[in-house]
């Protein structure tokens, strides 16, 4: 997951801080890992500057949304095969998706960035979690739910210490 010293970690600190961000939860709850995005964008914590939408997996009957929101940063959360370990996270940009090394099963989630980039003049990024498995079964595995976690904690941490510079 994102460290302080990772360009991810420090780009949606200062959007949480100075601009709006928006968060796509993409994937299908009933296969499992792939449940990771909608299970991500519900436990995030509120916050003024952070709108989490649930988009299962249909981003793009968001995009009316997306566009109203003016964000300045729009981060999907998918789970994303780069062969990494299960739970590990990854930052992509579209033209990263074309890319053989990383599969997101959906090839339109570039077309989709780039759509909302040139609608929103947001920066556009994926954040993939590597699933464990992907078959049908509800929930995730145990090292996805602790990916998870460790997203929403930092989003925590972020928000926590905006929250603390305020007074």
């Amino acid at each position: 997951m994102p460290e302080r010293t990772d360009p991810f970690f420090h780009t949606l600190t200062h959007h949480l801080r100075h601009g709006r961000v928006v968060l796509l939860g993409i994937g299908n709850p009933d296969r499992g890992d792939d449940g990771l995005g909608p299970v991500l964008a519900r436990r995030l914590p509120d916050h003024p500057h952070l709108h989490s939408i649930v988009c299962d997996e249909m981003p793009e009957n968001y995009t009316g949304e997306v566009r109203m929101l003016k964000p300045t940063f729009v981060v999907l959360i998918d789970a994303v095969d780069f062969h990494g370990e299960p739970g590990e996270g990854i930052a992509l940009r579209a033209q990263d998706l074309s890319d053989d090394r990383f599969s997101s099963h959906k090839p339109s989630l570039a077309l989709l960035m780039n759509y909302l980039q040139q609608e929103t003049t947001a920066e556009v990024i994926l954040f993939g979690i590597q699933p464990a498995q992907r078959g049908f079964r509800e929930g995730l595995s145990p090292e996805v739910e602790a990916g998870v976690f460790r997203m929403v904690a930092l989003f925590e941490r972020i928000t926590l210490s905006i929250e603390k510079e305020k007074y």
